[in-house]
């Protein structure tokens, strides 16, 4: 292995004065709790929200203790999280569902007490949270305050299942087809419903839950998904924006979908087939967790005849869910990514697997704007994210780093335009400029096989898997000094003319 990279190394000293002299920039993370040991690419969030203010807003030493915390951020990287914003968006008294005399309506419980329905118009909620948060703002930017990322992470919405979620454990709960159909009933009451219905292909509500086992719900969901963007937008982005022009900002799980790249949830839910998705300020987010359900099951991608429950599964779905947003809108993207050993309920499955660093590298080369990494010290179900996991995600940074060291480097799925197979024995990402082009080749291992067996040559790059030979003409195995991962590897090719 040493006399391959320093054949390497010497190849590639050849040009190093016009590549490999331009500073390095590293490669950050926005991190959701600052760790206990220094990350050179690590940026702890600054959290703005619940906690830090009171239903009529910040108080100047609440929102000075954000600014000091900013101010330890590097420039174009001050980031804040505006945090859990629902108790002032969704549950404004004036938003409760109404009939058509405006006489609240609700379900009564068995002790006789009364639960206003939550409806799907947020519209008094936002005007509140506007308010509180263009006063946030001024008064951030009156002491100095600099922000240059945004990021949100409100999920309450109006989809099916967020529907039945409320009517569950709201409105009599136990899963009761009875009282869904009742909250369901007095929505659709609601005067205000009359819009809703005009842009659905469908009258009743009813018709959006899953057990029907239609499209209806896909509908339904894809124009909520819309609608939670516009309210976000006007009660979050909008005011930021106003006293940071070129502030960029999310939505956690706001992004673009595509029929042309169709990659489902990971229930096999084919959101694409209706409008194209949906986004909050300047950029989609949506996780990168590992996570895989009836995908693999009854719902399937379209074309595979197998996508087996396993961790190379999991990558494959991973690395098309990025590049069907990249190819889906030219919105860049921040890419949400849990620690490398977070668990939830047996569905990840890059779970302390070296195919979770493998997501990673595929994750930048693909085009993600900015990885945000899920490392809470303790989150709500009592999990937390320890110093190798912490050390896991770092790793992979510096790596990277070492190889990024290329300006004007592009993703080659803008040219290409193409997901990988579902059924792929190997998975391969690369970005290039007219200089230089960089590659991460994944292999789909057997158990108990390693990376060496499969390469056959450093150069040209050439691979044995599964019975196929896959060759990167012109390109050489590069070998890091302290490797991330075992699972994959990577190849530089010289596009310098004359090559």
């Amino acid at each position: 292995m040493v006399a391959r990279f320093c054949l390497l190394f010497t190849s590639l000293s050849l040009f190093s004065n016009k590549i490999f002299s331009q500073n390095r920039i590293p490669t950050y993370a926005y991190v959701w709790e600052k760790p206990d040991s220094n990350y050179v690419n690590f940026i702890p969030i600054a959290w703005v929200g619940l906690g830090h203010a009171s239903d009529s807003g910040f108080t100047i030493k609440e929102i000075e203790n954000i600014k000091a915390k900013t101010d330890l951020m590097p420039q174009g990287h001050k980031v804040i999280l505006m945090w859990n914003q629902r108790r002032w968006i969704c549950n404004h008294p004036s938003d409760f569902v109404r009939d058509n005399r405006g006489v609240v309506q609700g379900y009564t419980d068995a002790k006789n007490r009364f639960h206003p329905y939550k409806s799907i118009w947020w519209d008094a909620g936002v005007d509140s949270a506007f308010k509180i948060n263009i006063d946030f703002f001024k008064k951030y930017d009156s002491i100095g305050g600099k922000a240059d990322v945004m990021l949100m992470d409100d999920e309450e919405g109006f989809s099916n299942w967020a529907l039945d979620s409320k009517a569950n454990e709201l409105y009599g709960g136990d899963e009761n087809i009875y009282y869904l159909l009742e909250y369901y009933q007095s929505i659709m009451s609601d005067p205000r419903y009359k819009g809703i219905r005009r842009q659905l292909s469908f009258d009743e509500i009813e018709k959006a839950h899953w057990y029907l086992r239609g499209n209806e719900y896909l509908e339904w969901n894809a124009l909520m998904k819309e609608r939670e963007a516009a309210y976000f937008s006007k009660a979050i982005y909008s005011p930021a924006k106003s006293f940071y022009p070129n502030i960029k900002a999310s939505n956690y799980r706001h992004y673009h979908t595509n029929h042309k790249f169709p990659v489902p949830g990971f229930h096999g839910n084919k959101e694409y087939l209706f409008r194209n998705g949906s986004q909050v300020g300047t950029h989609q987010s949506r996780d990168f967790y590992g996570y895989l359900g009836e995908i693999t099951k009854s719902n399937m991608p379209v074309g595979a005849s197998s996508f087996k429950a396993n961790s190379f599964s999991a990558l494959i779905f991973e690395v098309n869910k990025i590049r069907s947003m990249v190819l889906s809108s030219s919105t860049p993207v921040h890419a949400w990514v849990a620690y490398s050993s977070y668990k939830d309920k047996n569905l990840c499955y890059l779970n302390k697997s070296n195919y979770y660093q493998e997501m990673i590298f595929h994750l930048l080369l693909n085009g993600t704007d900015a990885l945000c990494f899920f490392n809470p010290i303790v989150d709500a179900d009592g999990k937390a994210a320890t110093k190798e996991d912490n050390n896991t995600l770092s790793k992979c940074l510096q790596e990277y780093d070492e190889l990024n060291l290329f300006k004007d480097l592009k993703p080659d799925v803008l040219t290409d335009s193409n997901l990988i197979n579902w059924e792929a024995h190997f998975i391969i990402s690369s970005m290039s400029n007219d200089s230089i082009s960089l590659f991460r080749f994944t292999p789909k291992l057997k158990r108990g096989s390693k990376l060496e067996k499969i390469i056959i040559m450093d150069y040209p790059a050439t691979f044995k898997v599964d019975g196929y030979t896959v060759s990167i003409p012109n390109g050489r195995i590069y070998y890091p000094t302290k490797p991330a991962s075992r699972a994959g590897v990577w190849v530089i090719r010289k596009n310098l003319e004359g090559e």
